[in-house]
């Protein structure tokens, strides 16, 4: 596919062979999406707290631990004696919102001769939702790359030990309650089925039809493994050689956004609002340069929870 630049101009279209100068049978054009995923599948928590008008860009979410299910009653002395009391603890978990940006722009002339059917700047405004998700997804690997706890090496290729360890190391952490997410490169998965196609237990036609559906899509949807909701993502980092792959429960994984509704734009009919996403574009024209431009903002942030309360561990593989 050839590569057009913004602003768009009629002539680098005409140079692609998608210029009015050709013709084409009556098909909408489609969007030619990789690694699509809809984060909000993940288990992602939006935390509680409003930034718009706050004053903060900050929204710091408390924590109490020894207490509840983690405090059992001490039996007492004898039928007079005092109850000992006891505090608690307590801590707190920062998630701090940042601007992102997205810009567009088209020439007069390529939008005098678009074709009614053709890439148009409306049609590419309509999908600024989606670089927001793929945004978020994006920071979350980010945050998902900071858990402490893994399971795995950067020398070696995720094997079918390393699978059944992190599941072993979630059930054997307090509290935890069975639902667990994976987010993984798709080539951890690979390993994956070649450890499982290796097994000697499993040399069975059913089985080893069985072992090459182990592939989570890059699509929305999970894939379930053996009590685990498995995504694949190409935005899953790497560091030092490997791949940083996490495992978590939902809530181990936090995003908060501001509100964008107190934003006073110039043209509100030539403008696009998502206040719950922190979301906001405004379609400007610039007429000294002939040409029409989209300016999207958006207010967010992702980080990871206190691991004593969500339990989360990274995935480590080589990258290979």
């Amino acid at each position: 596919m050839a590569a057009i630049g913004s602003p768009i101009v009629w002539s680098d279209l005409d140079a692609a062979g998608v210029a009015y100068a050709y013709v084409f049978a009556a098909e909408q054009i489609r969007a030619d999406i990789a690694d699509t995923l809809n984060v909000l599948d993940y288990g992602l928590v939006q935390q509680v707290g409003e930034l718009s008008g706050s004053g903060s860009d900050t929204v710091r979410v408390a924590q109490m631990g020894s207490i509840g299910w983690s405090e059992a009653m001490v039996a007492a002395g004898s039928e007079v004696s005092a109850i000992a009391e006891t505090g608690y603890t307590t801590d707190y978990t920062d998630f701090a919102i940042a601007r992102y940006g997205l810009a567009k722009a088209m020439s007069y002339t390529s939008q005098i001769l678009n074709r009614p059917d053709d890439i148009t700047l409306q049609r590419i405004v309509e999908m600024v939702p989606d670089s927001f998700l793929k945004t978020l997804r994006s920071l979350m690997c980010t945050a998902g790359a900071t858990f402490s706890a893994s399971t795995g090496a950067v020398t070696t290729a995720w094997s079918f030990d390393n699978e059944l360890d992190f599941i072993a190391a979630f059930h054997e952490t307090a509290g935890f309650d069975g639902n667990l997410v994976s987010v993984r490169h798709p080539e951890q998965y690979s390993d994956l089925r070649e450890s499982l196609r290796n097994e000697p237990a499993y040399q069975f036609p059913e089985i080893q039809s069985y072992i090459q559906g182990v592939r989570p899509s890059q699509g929305p949807g999970a894939f379930e493994f053996l009590g685990v909701r498995n995504f694949a993502s190409t935005d899953v980092t790497a560091s030092g050689g490997g791949h940083n792959g996490f495992a978590y429960v939902p809530g181990a994984i936090g995003w908060v956004t501001a509100s964008t509704l107190p934003v006073k734009v110039e043209n509100p009919d030539q403008t696009i609002q998502i206040p719950e996403y922190g979301l906001v574009c405004e379609m400007v024209s610039k007429p000294n340069t002939a040409q029409s431009q989209i300016n999207c903002n958006a207010y967010m942030g992702c980080s990871a929870a206190d691991s004593a309360l969500y339990p989360q561990r990274k995935l480590i593989s080589i990258d290979d």
